[in-house]
């Protein structure tokens, strides 16, 4: 790969995985909020969402800069999320009752995304290139298109179970069933 095109790389990746994040914070968010009408779980649900959000926007207003924005604050704020989701997993798995013990695939994934974040920014820092100077010449766009396609293909295979296994992917429609509930709605409802 070109000296040029590595960094790009590496920025596109960190992108593409805040994305992914965002995408399964949102649905963790989802999962909070049908755990009960509870004022917890609402407030819960609101703050990992305003987390999601705040998440799609760095990585946002980073991709449209061409550069990583506000790189420290973000380092940091995905440390404290990938701590909290970390200590989610652990407490399902081994602190659960004994009946309701499991792998809790969304905040392993969110953890998992929030760490390749977190990678790529800890290199692109290490190899100073948080910002390509002005005179440097662009890596040639196939190689590019190359690793745009890498990077969502990566970011894609840690997000889709992610969100599959929370709230918002148990009640998502089947991608062969599309279309036809309309022909027999009380199917899909499970009426």
């Amino acid at each position: 790969m070109a000296a040029a095109t590595l960094p790009e790389s590496v920025r596109l990746l960190a992108f593409f995985a805040g994305y992914g994040a965002a995408t399964v914070e949102f649905g963790i968010s989802s999962t909070v909020l049908a755990g009960g009408p509870a004022p917890a779980s609402t407030a819960g649900a609101a703050l990992i969402g305003l987390w999601a959000a705040s998440l799609a926007l760095w990585a946002t207003l980073s991709l449209r800069a061409g550069r990583v924005r506000f790189g420290r604050s973000i380092a940091g704020l995905l440390a404290a999320a990938a701590a909290a989701h970390l200590a989610a997993v652990v407490a399902e798995a081994w602190f659960a009752p004994a009946g309701q013990r499991g792998l809790d695939i969304s905040n392993l994934c969110a953890f998992a995304l929030s760490l390749l974040v977190l990678g790529s920014l800890g290199w692109l820092r290490s190899h100073r290139q948080t910002a390509r100077p002005a005179a440097a010449a662009a890596p040639p766009a196939g190689r590019l298109l190359g690793a745009l396609f890498a990077a969502a293909v990566i970011v894609a295979s840690v997000t889709t179970p992610g969100l599959a296994a929370s709230a918002a992917g148990h009640v998502a429609v089947p991608h062969g069933a599309h279309g036809s509930h309309l022909q027999d709605p009380a199917q899909h409802h499970g009426h």
